[in-house]
């Protein structure tokens, strides 16, 4: 019983935490999405020993626009949120 409970706490606080503001939304939609791309292309063409190409690029792309919209966190760049230190030697 215990065990039950402590699932749904975590799954309240995952949720309170992924719905929290707009750019948190935004990024689990996109990370979703790009999960959804890469499984349909997946499955769909799971059986082929080659492609057209398209699907390859499709991937890609998704891939690119999911990564760099979770590397952005905030929407500002990390140095902004004072995430990176530079040195200067």
């Amino acid at each position: 019983m215990a065990d039950h409970a402590g699932a749904r706490s975590w799954l309240r606080s995952w949720r309170r935490e992924a719905l929290s503001d707009e750019w948190r939304v935004m990024q689990l939609v996109v990370a979703l999405a790009c999960l959804f791309v890469t499984a349909s292309i997946g499955f769909t063409y799971a059986r082929d020993i080659g492609v057209a190409g398209w699907q390859l690029w499709t991937w890609l792309v998704s891939v690119v626009v999911a990564v760099s919209v979770l590397l952005a966190g905030s929407g500002r760049p990390a140095v902004a949120r004072g995430g990176l230190e530079l040195s200067t030697g």
